[in-house]
């Protein structure tokens, strides 16, 4: 074995691993449920829980030993309380940035466990077998994830790291132009607004998604810096020319023809000597072990997508390439598995 090598599991921890779905469930139905902000405290019994949540008493027990049972709280004579370390992680607050409810339902959504039981079929198709994939505009997912990564998620803190990637390379410019692509919530373009005072953001997604967007523009204060075009990437007007192009995890969700088909018309959005930064997960070809997250987000992307994978940084170098972009500079965040790709648009 070589030291970049994981050691193989063994019969007894791939059982154990077969299990893990069951935990993921429960800390699910717990946040669903809104069951730890009741625990936060001295410990209660099961029947005072039910009560504040509605939920059945019995049901709500049983729920509760499943939880203290896997190290969420503790349990102990028909009585449960959270530990004081997980209060923040757990427990919803105005300013408690520390809280991933939202993350544990963005990483746990029907239609992810939906589409993951049917992962062997996907694997003979080549592709997603459900109804909706994710890159079709009714997917609810998408409105999903606008709605909820406003906190218990990366997005926030991978947007400020990169407008810390792009600080030093910003701040010699006076003015900032910035395309959104996908925009999302808008977290990347604001991230990079608020780095920037004399930056203007222009965000462009799909008409459902967009008032997310506004409203995050509008509680941040730089709605007046901030423009907005619905419809389809792939063939809505960006404008233009742009200083900066964001395009935040989205291109995993396509063939490799359409990222390039996409990476064509940025080219001509982004000015000589401009940036365009990418932020997706990266896998490793020569050994899949250095991050399996990766590997199991593609095997994700099988199975909602039509035609989408995570791509290697090799694949997005010729990419780049082809399309006038230098070599990317890669960049990450310590705990999260998605990586920021910056390439200059060469003259």
């Amino acid at each position: 074995m070589t030291p970049s090598q994981a050691p193989f599991l063994t019969r007894q921890e791939i059982v154990g691993t077969l299990m893990e779905v069951r935990k993921a469930a429960v800390i699910r139905a717990a946040v669903e449920l809104g069951v730890f902000e009741h625990l936060a405290g001295e410990p209660v019994d099961a029947e005072t829980v039910a009560r504040a949540v509605g939920a059945d008493p019995r049901g709500t027990r049983i729920l509760l030993c499943a939880l203290a049972a896997i190290g969420v709280l503790r349990g102990e004579g028909g009585r449960f309380t959270l530990p004081p370390d997980l209060v923040k992680a757990l427990v919803p607050a105005e300013g408690n940035y520390e809280y991933i409810g939202a993350a544990v339902r963005l990483t746990s959504t029907d239609a992810e466990w939906q589409g993951l039981a049917r992962l062997a079929e996907a694997v003979r198709h080549g592709g997603s077998v459900l109804d909706i994939g994710l890159e079709n505009p009714e997917a609810a997912y998408l409105e999903e994830w606008a709605e909820l990564a406003a906190g218990g998620s990366d997005t926030i803190a991978l947007a400020g790291r990169t407008a810390e990637v792009l600080r030093p390379w910003t701040r010699t410019r006076p003015r900032l132009s910035v395309l959104d692509l996908a925009c999302g919530p808008g977290w990347y373009g604001y991230a990079l607004a608020a780095a920037n005072p004399g930056s203007r953001v222009h965000g462009v997604d799909f008409p459902h998604i967009l008032p997310y967007a506004e409203r995050n523009a509008r509680e941040r204060g730089i709605a007046d810096r901030v423009t907005f075009t619905a419809g389809d990437m792939f063939e809505v007007e960006l404008g233009g020319p742009y200083d900066v192009a964001l395009v935040a995890g989205v291109l995993h969700h396509f063939s490799a023809g359409r990222v390039r088909t996409l990476l064509g018309r940025l080219a001509e959005a982004v000015v000589p000597g401009g940036r365009l930064v990418i932020s997706a997960p990266v896998i490793s070809d020569s050994d899949p072990a250095r991050d399996p997250r990766a590997h199991l987000f593609s095997a994700l992307m099988l199975v909602l997508t039509r035609e989408g994978q995570v791509y290697s940084l090799d694949e997005y170098t010729e990419m780049l390439a082809d399309h006038g972009f230098g070599a990317p500079e890669l960049h990450s965040k310590p705990g999260s598995s998605i990586r920021i790709l910056v390439a200059e648009r060469l003259g």
